[in-house]
């Protein structure tokens, strides 16, 4: 995962799509640089505990998870 955000290279106030995004695994990350992260995610019950993740890591006001 770390190769994968360094080659990605978020930016803050970057606008960046995760889709199949799940738990929010590389979108936490990704939202940690300051870019703003949309999560999209078929399974409702995913969505929510991704959000709890980004609660929980104060990361509510960069990201975003539809499904």
């Amino acid at each position: 995962m770390h190769r994968a955000i360094r080659l990605l290279d978020p930016q803050p106030n970057e606008r960046i799509a995760d889709f199949f995004c799940g738990l929010g695994n590389f979108t936490l990350p990704i939202a940690k640089s300051g870019a703003q992260v949309l999560g999209i995610e078929g399974s409702q019950a995913l969505v929510k505990r991704a959000l709890q993740g980004a609660e929980h890591n104060g990361l509510s006001g960069n990201t975003g998870f539809i499904g």
